[in-house]
């Protein structure tokens, strides 16, 4: 059987893999729009639009511009991966606490 701790109520080493592939997409899918939204909240951008806020961003170039973008989105998407691995876990203890209730 393939599951961690060899036995009975363990974790699917599946799972866990399913659970840190969805976190980590999830958070590399989604680094730009979390960048773009920390640097409009930024103080030194109060009332200025997000097209010029782009247009600084992408002035010296699309490679600047896109590491600008997805700076940190590893770190970032680690953090997602390991939630979700948090989150998969979890559901599996409450699901075989309440089975065990059942008995």
């Amino acid at each position: 059987e393939d599951r961690l701790g060899g036995g009975g109520g363990g974790f699917s080493i599946f799972g866990l893999m399913g659970a840190f592939s969805v976190g980590c997409t999830a958070g590399l899918a989604t680094a730009p729009f979390q960048t773009l939204n920390a640097v409009m909240k930024s103080e030194n951008n109060r009332g200025v639009g997000m097209l010029p806020i782009l247009r600084a961003m992408f002035e010296k170039g699309v490679a600047a511009g896109v590491h600008r973008l997805w700076y940190g989105a590893a770190t970032r998407s680690m953090r997602t991966a390991g939630a979700g691995m948090l989150y998969y876990s979890y559901r599996k203890v409450l699901e075989d606490s309440t089975k065990d209730r059942g008995k």
